[in-house]
């Protein structure tokens, strides 16, 4: 460790690592407002393979040329980037960015079944699985099963959950077929990047050709029906009605819409 790393507090670091990771799903709740999920994991994956791959050609990282090697990265690939940066906007559509946070939770719960059913010689130790026990609980108090009012949704609650599994089986997968390959540097991430954009690539293009009547593009972005970028929980507490005689905001056109709708012809 070097000494200017050393000078930082670990609170400090952490905090930064929570600011990283907890706004990205801040900034999903956003992105979902003008573009479909499977456009923001798209967006999200390239823009991330671009920046990873320049890094690598900076400091003269190679990557795998072992064709057995490729076709692992096309697995984790898939669980640690393509399936859960799509499931995570998914689920934002229908729940918080707080929700989805929680949900991302997940991870090392997953990690440890599934270390426990993949690679039975790691022998865990009695507090990770009561850990695991521990926030089993927790998920299910937050899906609140006994309750038919006030629980968030649970299919949008349920893919973050699924997003956050599949991180803590793509990183037992590696462990298990990739644990004896030199893939030091940018070598792993660079190859599990460049197999999830040719995922996303031809997820995006299927996405679009069953919906291309009302998608002129696979970019093109839609507007928000309040024309806002705000998350709604962002919203909420600004636009809410002053008084027991408002109304609800909204746009002139989609009023404009609705009342044109309700008229009688």
């Amino acid at each position: 460790m070097s000494r200017r790393s050393a000078l930082v507090p670990w609170q400090a670091k952490f905090a930064a690592l929570a600011l990283i990771w907890g706004g990205s799903f801040l900034l999903i709740k956003i992105g979902v407002s003008v573009l479909a999920p499977v456009q923001v994991a798209t967006l999200r994956i390239l823009t991330g393979t671009a920046t990873v791959l320049v890094l690598a050609a900076m400091t003269g990282t190679r990557l795998p040329r072992d064709p057995r090697v490729w076709k692992h990265l096309a697995v984790t690939g898939f669980l640690l980037c393509a399936l859960p940066f799509t499931l995570f906007p998914l689920g934002e559509e229908r729940v918080s960015s707080a929700l989805a946070g929680i949900g991302n939770a997940t991870t090392p719960m997953a990690t440890v079944l599934f270390t426990l059913l993949m690679i039975p010689a790691d022998r865990l130790p009695a507090r990770k699985i009561g850990a695991v026990a521990v926030g089993f609980v927790g998920v299910v108090v937050i899906t609140q099963p006994w309750q038919s009012a006030g629980r968030p949704d649970v299919l949008g609650f349920t893919m973050t959950l699924v997003a956050g599994a599949s991180y803590g089986l793509g990183w037992t997968y590696l462990r298990r077929f990739l644990r004896g390959e030199d893939l030091g540097g940018l070598s792993l991430p660079a190859g599990q990047l460049v197999m999830a954009s040719a995922q996303m690539l031809v997820i995006v293009a299927l996405w679009w050709l069953f919906l291309r009547s009302t998608v002129p593009a696979p970019w093109s972005t839609h507007a928000p029906a309040d024309g806002s970028v705000l998350p709604v929980s962002s919203r909420s507490s600004s636009s809410a009605p002053s008084g027991p005689g408002s109304r609800s905001p909204c746009s002139s056109t989609s009023c404009g819409r609705s009342e044109r709708r309700s008229a009688p012809r």
